[in-house]
C-alpha cells in the first residue's frame, strides 16, 4: 500500500495570484491542504522565493517506529512563490507522514535564502482541508465602521475582477456565516465587471447621505459588524468565490472611519484571509469629511 501510494505520479500544477512577501516572515514556508470544487485535494506550498526552486521531502511509514519510505520531488516555484501538488490528505489514512519543503531563490541553493516548513500528519490529524475559493472576483476593501455617518448609510465593500474576462455578477450572493444573505441584482440589466475593474457595493447610493462614497450598486440588507464578521461571495450555483472573516483584534485593521484595504501584492483568495494582508486606508475620499478609503481605486501595498 505504501509503495503504491508513493509511486503515484505527483505532477505539479503551477498557479498564480499569491504573494506572501508582506505577510510571512522572511524565510518562512507554509504547507496547506486545499480541497477543490471537484473534490480533489492538493498540497499547496506558499511563501517560498518567487521563481525559485524547491525540494519536497515525503516520509511515510505504516506505523511509528517502522522504517520510513522517502521520496523527494523537485519544485519549480511560480512568480508568486507558490506551488501546488495533487496530493490529498485522504490518501494518508492509517499512515504516518512527514512532509517538509526546502526552497531557495533564483540564485540557487548556494546564493539564495533557504527555507523549510515541516508538516506532520497521521491518523486523526487535525490539519483539515481549506475550502476551495475560485478567486476570479476578490473582496479588496470594506468599510465596516464609518465615523462621519451611521453604519446603516456609510458601510460599503469593494469587489475586483481579477480575470482577463468580463464577468457578470448579477445573481451572485453576498452572505456571512449568520443571517445576512443578499443576491446582487440590477433588475436584470446585469452587473458586468471589466477585467481588473473594481465595483463598490453599499447600503446607500445617495452620496449626500453615505459620506460621499461612490457606491455603484445597492446590496440591500447586508450588514458589516464592527467587531467580527464574514464577507462571503458565492456564484449562483453555490461555488465559493472568496471569503474573508475579519475580527476586531490581532492584525485586522479596525480603526473607525478608515476602510480595511487589501494590499496590492496579496490579491489572492487565500492571501486575503489573513489580517496581515490588510491595512487601514490613508486615502481621504471626501475633503470635507474625515472618513478614509479608496473605493473604486486600486489599493497600494501595505507598509
Amino acid at each position: 500500500m505504501i509503495r503504491r501510494l508513493l509511486s503515484l505520479p505527483l505532477v505539479p500544477l503551477l498557479v498564480v495570484g499569491f504573494s506572501t512577501s508582506s505577510i510571512l516572515a522572511q524565510g518562512q514556508v507554509e504547507l496547506h491542504w486545499l480541497t477543490a470544487a471537484d473534490g480533489h485535494g492538493y498540497l499547496e506550498v506558499q511563501g517560498a522565493p518567487a521563481l525559485g526552486q524547491g525540494l519536497l521531502r515525503i516520509e511515510c511509514s505504516a506505523s511509528p517506529g517502522e522504517e520510513a519510505l522517502v521520496r523527494q520531488l523537485p519544485l519549480a516555484l511560480d512568480d508568486h512563490g507558490q506551488f501546488r501538488l495533487p496530493l490529498s490528505p485522504g490518501n494518508l489514512a492509517g499512515l504516518s507522514w512527514r512532509l517538509s519543503v526546502r526552497a531557495w531563490g533564483p540564485a540557487g541553493a548556494s546564493g539564495g535564502a533557504q527555507t523549510s516548513g515541516p508538516l506532520v500528519l497521521g491518523p486523526g490529524f487535525a490539519s483539515g482541508p481549506r475550502a476551495y475559493q475560485s478567486g476570479e472576483v476578490l473582496i479588496t476593501e470594506f468599510q465596516r465602521n464609518p465615523a462621519e455617518v451611521s453604519d446603516s448609510r456609510g458601510e460599503w465593500l469593494e469587489l475586483q475582477n481579477m480575470s482577463d474576462q468580463v464577468i457578470d455578477i448579477e445573481g451572485w450572493t453576498l452572505a456571512d456565516d449568520g443571517s445576512d444573505v443578499v443576491t446582487l441584482t440590477a433588475g436584470g440589466a446585469g452587473i458586468p465587471m471589466l477585467p481588473n475593474q473594481c465595483l463598490v457595493f453599499g447600503n446607500e447610493l445617495d452620496r449626500s447621505l453615505n459620506g460621499n462614497v461612490f457606491v455603484q450598486y445597492d446590496y440591500g440588507a447586508f450588514h458589516l459588524s464592527n467587531s467580527a464578521d464574514e464577507i462571503v461571495l458565492l456564484r449562483p450555483d453555490g461555488t465559493l468565490v472568496d471569503r474573508v472573516a475579519y475580527d476586531a483584534a490581532g492584525s485586522w485593521p479596525a480603526a473607525a472611519g478608515r476602510s480595511a484595504a487589501l494590499s496590492w501584492d496579496t490579491r489572492d483568495p487565500f492571501a486575503n484571509d489573513l489580517g496581515q494582508a490588510w491595512c487601514s486606508s490613508d486615502y481621504i475620499y471626501d475633503a470635507t469629511l474625515g472618513d478614509r478609503g479608496s473605493p473604486t481605486r486600486a489599493n497600494g501595498n501595505c507598509p
